[in-house]
């Protein structure tokens, strides 16, 4: 296809909201898909998936591309088990959506209690454009109730807080999410925190390193809350003793 030949191609990656959640096809050319994520559910099988929108004014200038360097060169291995994952897909997005929001909820009525530090909580239902999420919701069904998917940020007043609490948050660590098992990064200080002048750019846009992102995972609602008020319990502490040190 020339370059000339339309002004832009849009390519919508739906990983984090999931598709069984939002179906944002309608408003894009191309759909791509981290079937890593919470499709497989169990960080044990990599793929991905792109869907073409048959309805796209650039579908016949996109689909002969697609059909003419398409090598499918993934492992009948891999196939196979992230089929086998996928048979509980929907059961394991229930419990996700609902862990998330769980976690978010309570979360949020922190945010004004200033000894615990938390600023701001990050996720859909907590967003000024919650409405154009919601523009994309899927509609319910008998198997399935759609919601706002597994990944949440919450931000610090500062640094030294958002340490306090990851250090003492007793999920896994890394950068993956929708697994099985719930996880935590400094996800923005990882990618930026090295360069100040990257930092400073990103932070402008609310993309700061005071946040910690939280993939909640498959556990009760009990245990993911119970970890993380032991976690902010650290950092109310901390709090605490710097409140005790200025007035000493």
């Amino acid at each position: 296809m020339q370059a000339d030949t339309y002004d832009f191609v849009l390519i919508v990656d739906d990983t984090v909201g999931s598709f069984c959640n939002i179906d944002v096809l309608p408003a894009a050319d191309v759909i791509m898909s981290s079937t890593t994520k919470s499709f497989s559910g169990y960080a044990d099988v990599m793929g991905g998936s792109l869907v073409l929108n048959p309805e796209s004014q650039r579908y016949s200038a996109l689909k002969p591309i697609f059909t003419t360097n398409f090598h499918n060169e993934y492992f009948i291995g891999d196939a196979e088990k992230l089929l086998s994952n996928s048979e509980d897909y929907f059961a394991r997005s229930t419990i996700l959506n609902r862990n998330a929001k769980t976690l978010v909820d309570y979360l949020q009525t922190l945010v004004n209690d200033p000894s615990y530090a938390i600023t701001k909580v990050l996720y859909p239902t907590q967003s000024d454009t919650l409405a154009n999420y919601q523009a994309f919701m899927r509609r319910p069904t008998d198997d399935f109730v759609p919601g706002y998917g597994c990944l949440l940020s919450v931000e610090f007043e500062d640094k030294d807080c958002a340490k306090i609490f990851f250090d003492n948050l007793s999920f896994h660590h890394g950068p993956h999410l929708g697994a099985h098992v719930s996880l935590a990064a400094p996800f923005n200080e990882m990618l930026w925190g090295k360069d100040e002048e990257g930092a400073a750019y990103h932070g402008a846009y609310g993309v700061r390193g005071e946040q910690i992102r939280i993939s909640v995972g498959l556990e009760s609602e009990e245990d993911v809350l119970d970890t993380v008020k032991a976690a902010l319990e650290k950092v109310r502490a901390f709090k605490g003793a710097k409140v005790v040190g200025k007035v000493g």
